[in-house]
């Protein structure tokens, strides 16, 4: 990203080859340095505000998969991230790091009935049973201490 210089006018930023290049404000290609590196900040903006739009729309559909009651919504397409080099060329892709997807919401298999099923442990009875034993095993250990 082009970037300004300690002395506030000159821009710094780097060729194809990898070679960093500075422009003072009496070369003649400054104001378009200028511009491409308006293009970039704008770029970033734009990418911060559809992060922001996409995270908002991405709640709001998880919160519709939880209770999908009133108006339905759909899952949120992935915005392209913007980038603008230091030669100006725009191009699109995926954003870095990727944007999280949307999380499918899972339900409980039902049985034939179409009642939920009951969760596979001990029922209540055998848990109690299973307490009782083990605060018995623990007063042993006080009584004979």
């Amino acid at each position: 990203m082009i970037t300004y210089s300690a002395d506030g006018t000159t821009l710094t930023g780097t060729n194809l080859d990898g070679s960093q290049f500075r422009v003072s404000i009496n070369d003649s290609n400054y104001y378009q340095v200028w511009q491409v590196l308006q293009n970039q900040l704008t770029a970033t903006q734009e990418n911060k505000d559809a992060k922001i739009l996409y995270m908002e729309n991405l709640q709001t559909y998880q919160a519709y998969l939880q209770n999908p009651v009133g108006t339905v919504v759909t899952a949120p397409a992935k915005p392209q991230m913007i980038s603008v080099s230091d030669q100006g060329v725009t191009s699109k892709g995926p954003f870095v790091p990727p944007l999280p997807d949307p999380i499918p919401v899972t339900y409980a298999p039902s049985n034939p009935t179409g009642a939920l099923q009951p969760q596979v442990g001990p029922t209540t009875d055998q848990r109690l049973a299973i307490i009782q034993g083990m605060l018995a095993q623990i007063l042993a250990k006080f009584n004979n201490a």
